[in-house]
Protein backbone atom coordinates (compact mmCIF):
# COMPACT_ATOMS: atom_id res chain seq x y z
CA UNK A 1 0.00 0.00 0.00
CA UNK A 2 1.58 3.31 -1.06
CA UNK A 3 2.03 5.75 1.82
CA UNK A 4 3.49 9.20 2.27
CA UNK A 5 4.35 11.04 5.48
CA UNK A 6 5.46 14.66 5.62
CA UNK A 7 6.15 16.90 8.59
CA UNK A 8 6.09 20.70 8.74
CA UNK A 9 7.00 23.01 11.61
CA UNK A 10 5.08 26.25 12.00
CA UNK A 11 5.51 29.28 14.24
CA UNK A 12 1.70 29.41 14.48
CA UNK A 13 0.04 27.87 17.57
CA UNK A 14 -1.99 24.65 17.52
CA UNK A 15 -5.20 26.60 18.16
CA UNK A 16 -4.76 28.37 14.82
CA UNK A 17 -3.24 25.55 12.78
CA UNK A 18 -5.53 22.66 13.72
CA UNK A 19 -8.86 24.18 12.60
CA UNK A 20 -7.21 25.29 9.36
CA UNK A 21 -5.91 21.79 8.65
CA UNK A 22 -9.12 20.02 9.72
CA UNK A 23 -11.15 22.09 7.23
CA UNK A 24 -10.07 20.04 4.22
CA UNK A 25 -11.36 22.67 1.79
CA UNK A 26 -8.18 24.60 2.62
CA UNK A 27 -6.00 22.07 0.76
CA UNK A 28 -6.20 24.17 -2.41
CA UNK A 29 -4.31 26.92 -0.53
CA UNK A 30 -1.22 24.80 0.01
CA UNK A 31 -1.28 21.74 -2.27
CA UNK A 32 -0.32 22.78 -5.82
CA UNK A 33 -1.84 19.55 -7.18
CA UNK A 34 -5.33 20.46 -5.93
CA UNK A 35 -7.27 22.64 -8.35
CA UNK A 36 -10.66 22.83 -6.60
CA UNK A 37 -12.10 22.16 -3.15
CA UNK A 38 -15.43 22.70 -1.48
CA UNK A 39 -17.25 21.82 1.70
CA UNK A 40 -20.20 19.64 0.66
CA UNK A 41 -21.82 19.18 4.08
CA UNK A 42 -23.70 21.77 6.09
CA UNK A 43 -22.56 23.08 9.44
CA UNK A 44 -19.10 23.24 10.91
CA UNK A 45 -16.47 21.74 8.56
CA UNK A 46 -14.35 20.76 11.58
CA UNK A 47 -16.41 17.80 12.81
CA UNK A 48 -16.88 14.08 12.27
CA UNK A 49 -19.14 13.61 9.27
CA UNK A 50 -18.06 16.79 7.46
CA UNK A 51 -17.62 16.16 3.73
CA UNK A 52 -15.40 17.79 1.13
CA UNK A 53 -15.10 17.58 -2.64
CA UNK A 54 -11.51 17.74 -3.87
CA UNK A 55 -10.30 17.91 -7.47
CA UNK A 56 -6.71 16.97 -8.14
CA UNK A 57 -5.14 17.90 -11.47
CA UNK A 58 -7.01 18.91 -14.60
CA UNK A 59 -7.87 17.68 -18.07
CA UNK A 60 -7.04 14.02 -18.68
CA UNK A 61 -5.33 13.70 -15.28
CA UNK A 62 -8.25 15.12 -13.29
CA UNK A 63 -9.21 13.03 -10.25
CA UNK A 64 -12.27 13.91 -8.18
CA UNK A 65 -12.45 12.69 -4.60
CA UNK A 66 -15.18 13.05 -1.99
CA UNK A 67 -13.68 12.99 1.51
CA UNK A 68 -15.43 12.49 4.82
CA UNK A 69 -14.02 13.29 8.24
CA UNK A 70 -14.15 9.92 10.01
CA UNK A 71 -12.20 10.73 13.19
CA UNK A 72 -11.49 13.91 15.09
CA UNK A 73 -9.49 14.45 18.26
CA UNK A 74 -10.00 18.17 18.77
CA UNK A 75 -6.82 20.17 18.43
CA UNK A 76 -4.73 17.06 17.77
CA UNK A 77 -5.82 14.73 14.98
CA UNK A 78 -8.19 14.49 12.03
CA UNK A 79 -8.67 11.47 9.76
CA UNK A 80 -10.38 11.77 6.38
CA UNK A 81 -11.40 9.03 3.96
CA UNK A 82 -12.19 9.07 0.24
CA UNK A 83 -13.21 6.13 -1.91
CA UNK A 84 -13.65 5.76 -5.66
CA UNK A 85 -14.11 2.71 -7.86
CA UNK A 86 -10.30 2.51 -8.17
CA UNK A 87 -8.91 3.47 -4.75
CA UNK A 88 -9.34 4.25 -1.08
CA UNK A 89 -7.40 7.17 0.41
CA UNK A 90 -6.97 7.67 4.15
CA UNK A 91 -5.47 11.03 5.11
CA UNK A 92 -4.36 11.52 8.72
CA UNK A 93 -3.31 14.94 9.98
CA UNK A 94 -1.85 15.44 13.44
CA UNK A 95 -0.96 18.76 15.00
CA UNK A 96 1.25 18.93 18.08
CA UNK A 97 2.61 21.84 20.09
CA UNK A 98 6.25 22.71 19.44
CA UNK A 99 7.41 25.55 21.66
CA UNK A 100 5.18 28.54 20.87
CA UNK A 101 4.34 27.00 17.48
CA UNK A 102 3.27 23.62 16.20
CA UNK A 103 4.29 20.59 14.19
CA UNK A 104 1.97 19.19 11.51
CA UNK A 105 2.34 15.60 10.33
CA UNK A 106 0.39 14.61 7.25
CA UNK A 107 0.09 10.94 6.32
CA UNK A 108 -1.63 9.52 3.24
CA UNK A 109 -2.32 5.82 2.66
CA UNK A 110 -3.68 4.77 -0.72
CA UNK A 111 -5.09 1.33 -1.43
CA UNK A 112 -5.66 0.56 -5.08
CA UNK A 113 -8.55 -1.75 -5.91
CA UNK A 114 -8.73 -4.87 -8.04
CA UNK A 115 -6.36 -5.22 -10.99
CA UNK A 116 -5.02 -1.74 -10.29
CA UNK A 117 -3.07 -3.16 -7.33
CA UNK A 118 -0.26 -4.10 -9.75
CA UNK A 119 0.32 -0.36 -10.22
CA UNK A 120 1.06 0.26 -6.52
CA UNK A 121 4.85 0.64 -7.05
CA UNK A 122 4.20 3.37 -9.64
CA UNK A 123 1.58 4.95 -7.36
CA UNK A 124 4.15 5.02 -4.53
CA UNK A 125 6.54 7.08 -6.70
CA UNK A 126 3.75 9.41 -7.78
CA UNK A 127 2.56 9.82 -4.20
CA UNK A 128 6.08 10.70 -3.04
CA UNK A 129 6.39 13.41 -5.71
CA UNK A 130 3.02 15.03 -5.10
CA UNK A 131 3.40 14.59 -1.33
CA UNK A 132 6.67 16.50 -1.34
CA UNK A 133 5.10 19.29 -3.41
CA UNK A 134 2.20 19.52 -0.95
CA UNK A 135 4.57 19.51 2.04
CA UNK A 136 6.55 22.41 0.53
CA UNK A 137 3.33 24.34 -0.09
CA UNK A 138 2.13 23.68 3.45
CA UNK A 139 5.43 24.83 4.86
CA UNK A 140 5.07 28.16 3.03
CA UNK A 141 1.40 28.52 4.02
CA UNK A 142 2.04 27.88 7.72
CA UNK A 143 5.15 30.05 8.06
Amino acid sequence: MPTYTGTVNSPKPVGEVFPYMADFSNTKDWDPNITETSVTSTGDPVRVGATFHVVQGSGMTKVELDYETIELVDGQKVVLRAETDSLVSIDTITVAPEGAGSTVTYEVEISLKGARKVAEPVMALFLKRIGNEAREGLEKQLS
